[in-house]
């Protein structure tokens, strides 16, 4: 086989399967041999490829291979240390002469600001010496203004030379940063490779072959992303297209190929933990309980199943609900290898939408446009960005997490600017008396809004107070003081849904304190 001439293979490229950090490349070519053994060479690959990787598949002629191909992948060294294009010595005299000009035209223009200032004063100071001869009535208006208008000329040229010379430094600068990344690629050359897949097969009578040639290779991922318009109106609805952001840098251009997505994860594999020594120590207990408060964000992927279900927010990757989902791209697409973002469209689907205002006062002072619809496509939505299109154009960029089919889903459309939200908190402390053994903390949360806008707006407005775990702390929400007399959910959150006029206001309160143990001390 060492003297068989190599047959070349057209084998372009045919689909190519994204996972979330790799890509499965396959390709087909269709070649007539004769009988006895023959060498098949296709030509250009990936230089990163994975050998171990490598697989083919005879798909038409089988009948003439009584046995099965042998393939391998072969490297070549195109550029080397040795082969600078540049004189790396010429290279670094040019720097230092550069660097010498550009000292000089910023020691020339410093000058030249120097003057400018100098100008100024003169002239400042001719003006009040002017009016101080005119109180002491002397009064030279000709040679006054002879004075000024030589000292305007001459400010006016100066203006012009910095402006000149600022120009020069800024190319100056360019000029130079372009002769130091030639310095850096001099000194730290890319070495580019050729590769090419040999294959080995022998006939056992002429004919035409089909083969399959697939291999993985690094540097390729992909990620969900979404571009969300709203149309609003008597029947608000959401169009939401479904994209899929590719990006890789293999060294082999995909030129109108088959794309698929997986959200599978081949390398991910589990170890065990690695064991420590714990000690356990006895200590005494303390007389006092320190309590602090943290802040906890509740985490669902959704409302529209039978409750909410956790997520992971160390999940790695994409986020596909625990479940493998596979995607295929609309038409062929072509991804150069450039290390660049390339979008890829998924799908679309348009739904009806809720829309309202939702008012979160302690997070934000702004009164947030709300959307509310369900997921009408055919697949599930993963999590990724959202680009937010609205009446007046991109609004902004949010969020999604993974969304089954006819879930529902929330997006938000930026602040409403009719509507002004304020918020106060008043906070009191009242010691224990004699008697007890409590202090108690009151906050009076007060929430103003009003509306700017000619149009009725609908808010839903939601406060929060604390969860307590322990027993020596008590929180109480009071609701003589509570818009509504509302009770918190087992979140600790309160809503209200209010109305607001065109020109309307409204005020919404909520009161609450906590009771703790005078034994109890806040971090």
């Amino acid at each position: 086989m060492g003297s068989t001439p190599f047959v070349i293979l057209d084998a372009p490229l045919h689909a190519v399967l994204l996972y979330e950090d790799r890509a499965l490349v396959s390709r087909r070519g269709r070649v007539a041999l004769p009988a006895g053994p023959s060498r098949l060479r296709v030509e250009p690959v990936s230089p990163v490829l994975s050998d171990r990787s490598l697989r083919v598949a005879v798909l038409a002629g089988a009948e003439h291979l009584p046995s099965l191909p042998d393939l391998r992948a072969r490297r070549e060294r195109l550029a080397r240390e040795a082969d600078l294009p540049e004189d790396l010595r010429v290279l670094r005299a040019d720097e230092r002469a550069r660097v010498e000009s550009l000292w000089q035209l910023q020691q020339r223009q410093a000058m030249r600001q120097a003057e400018l200032e100098d100008l100024r004063h003169q002239r400042a100071q001719r003006i009040a010496d002017a009016v101080t001869d005119a109180a002491w009535s002397v009064l030279r208006p000709e040679a006054t203004a002879s004075d000024l208008a030589a000292l305007g000329a001459r400010e006016r040229a100066l203006q012009a030379e910095i402006l000149e010379s600022g120009w020069a430094i800024t190319e100056a600068n360019e000029d130079l940063e372009r002769l130091r990344r030639r310095i850096a690629a001099a000194e730290h050359p890319l070495l580019r490779y050729a590769a090419w897949i040999e294959i080995d097969l022998t006939l056992a009578s002429p004919g035409e072959i089909t083969l399959e040639i697939s291999y993985l290779v690094p540097g390729a991922c992909w990620r969900p992303r979404y571009r969300a318009t709203l149309r609003e109106g008597p029947a608000p609805s959401l169009a939401l297209e479904a994209q899929a952001a590719v990006w890789q840098h293999t060294g082999e251009d995909w030129r109108d190929v088959r794309l698929a997505f997986s959200t599978q994860r081949p390398s991910l594999g589990s170890e065990p933990p690695s064991l420590a020594e714990d000690l356990l120590q006895v200590r005494p207990r303390s007389e006092t309980v320190v309590v602090e408060t943290r802040e906890q964000v509740l985490q669902d992927t959704g409302f529209g199943g039978e409750g909410p279900r956790q997520v992971d927010d160390d999940l790695p990757g994409v986020d596909d609900g625990g479940e493998p989902v596979d995607l295929r791209a609309e038409g062929l697409a072509t991804v150069l290898s450039d290390g660049q973002p390339h979008r890829v469209a998924l799908g679309a689907f348009e739904a009806p939408a809720a829309v309202d205002r939702y008012v979160a006062a302690e997070l934000c002072a702004a009164a947030i446009q709300r959307c509310t619809s369900r997921n009408a496509g055919t697949r599930p939505l993963l999590a990724g960005p959202v680009d937010l299109i609205a009446r007046s154009g991109r609004v902004g960029r949010g969020k999604i997490g993974f969304v089954a089919v006819g879930e529902r889903f929330e997006l938000g459309f930026g602040p409403d600017p009719a509507v002004r939200v304020l918020r106060r908190d008043e906070r009191s402390e009242k010691e224990p008396g004699a008697l007890s053994r409590w202090r108690v903390t009151e906050h009076a949360v007060e929430v103003k809004l009003s509306n700017l806008g000619v149009e009725p707006r609908l808010l839903t407005v939601q406060e929060r107070v604390p969860i307590s775990e322990l027993s020596q702390v008590e929180i109480e929400v009071e609701p003589e003081g509570t818009t509504g007399g509302q009770r918190p959910n087992a979140d600790g959150l309160l809503s209200w849904e209010i109305e607001l006029s065109a020109d309307g206001t409204a005020t919404v309160e909520l009161a609450w304190k906590m009771k703790r143990r005078s034994d109890v001390v806040e971090r």
